[in-house]
C-alpha cells in the first residue's frame, strides 16, 4: 500500500514560546498525512550556547563510553546526557482542530545530531476531511493556527 502523501503546513519557522533565558521554541515544520507530525526546534544565542554546550556534552560522553568498551568495562557504561530537546519534550503540546477531535500522542524524538533543539511528535489521527484548520498550542505559549488544505471527502 502506498504512503499517504504528506501534506507540509509551515513555510517558515514560527515562534510558539519563549523560555527563560532568552531562547524561543520554534514551530519549525508541521506535516499532515495519516497523521500529524510537529517539529519544533529552538532559536536565539542562549539557544544557540545550549547547542554548542550539548555537543560539547556529548561529544565528552562518547569519548568516556569508547575508553570504557575499549577497556572492557561494559558494566560502568552511563547514559547519554540531556539534550536541549529534552526540555522542549517535557513541555506540554496541545493539538486540537475546528471540529473537535482528539489527537493522540504516537511518540517523541527529542534530540538530533544536526540539532539538539529537534523534537519531532507525531499525533494520530489525521485531520477529519471536514476540520479546516489546526489549533497548535506548546506550553503556555499562545496558540498557531494553521489552515488545512483541502483534502478528499470534502
Amino acid at each position: 500500500m502506498p504512503e499517504p502523501r504528506r501534506t507540509t503546513l509551515v513555510d517558515e519557522p514560527r515562534p510558539v514560546l519563549g523560555l527563560p533565558g532568552g531562547a524561543f521554541v520554534v514551530l519549525v515544520a508541521v506535516e499532515v498525512a495519516d497523521d500529524v507530525v510537529l517539529t519544533l526546534s529552538a532559536t536565539g544565542p542562549a539557544a544557540d550556547d545550549a547547542r554548542a554546550r550539548s555537543l560539547e556534552e556529548h561529544d565528552a560522553w562518547a569519548r568516556r563510553v569508547r575508553a570504557a568498551l575499549d577497556a572492557g568495562r561494559r558494566d560502568t557504561m552511563e547514559p547519554p546526557p540531556r539534550r536541549p530537546a529534552d526540555d522542549l519534550s517535557d513541555l506540554g503540546v496541545e493539538l486540537t482542530d475546528d471540529v473537535g477531535t482528539t489527537y493522540g500522542w504516537v511518540r517523541g524524538v527529542a534530540g538530533h545530531e544536526d540539532d539538539a533543539w529537534r523534537y519531532v511528535l507525531e499525533l494520530r489521527p489525521a485531520p477529519p476531511a471536514a476540520a479546516r484548520a489546526l489549533r497548535i498550542r506548546v506550553g503556555d505559549g499562545e496558540p498557531v493556527v494553521l489552515d488545512l488544505p483541502p483534502r478528499d471527502g470534502r
